[in-house]
């Protein structure tokens, strides 16, 4: 009795899997030809699939290279240009500093001309030494009858 319960009984798979029923005429010619290009058709299209798989991970594995070269270009040039940029920054201070020398030393040259020509000068040379001391004089006497 239990070897015609085990016969009967049916295991999950078995249920869900369709049999064959004798009222069904076996599959025809063209629809075996049709199962094996659907299936070939479904390899075709995997093996596609994994290549196009694959050349994608290979662009992303490039693109990530090349986007850290960019990266490191990127740095170098920041680096660079805030060098540059130190460097024409102290460039113009001593520029600065060079121009107001220069114009230091203009004006004491100038200064120092003026004061040798006057100097040197007949004419307010001989007007400062000829001048008479009682002008000055009179004119304080002159301030102080005023008064």
């Amino acid at each position: 009795m239990e070897k015609s319960k085990k016969a009967t009984r049916l295991s999950a798979y078995d249920a869900m899997v369709p049999q064959h029923r004798p009222d069904t005429p076996p599959e025809t010619r063209e629809h075996i030809e049709w199962t094996s290009r659907v299936l070939m058709d479904h390899q075709v299209t995997s093996l596609k699939a994994k290549q196009v798989l694959s050349s994608v991970k290979k662009t992303k594995r490039k693109m990530t290279h090349d986007i850290a070269e960019a990266e490191k270009v990127i740095a170098k040039w920041d680096n660079y240009n805030s060098n540059l940029k130190k460097a024409c920054t102290s460039l113009n201070q001593r520029v600065v500093v060079a121009e107001k020398e220069d114009q230091d030393l203009k004006e004491k040259f100038y200064a120092e001309m003026i004061k040798r020509l006057h100097y040197r000068s007949p004419t307010k040379c001989s007007i400062v030494k000829r001048r008479p001391k009682f002008a000055l004089s009179t004119k304080k006497t002159s301030k102080s009858f005023a008064n």
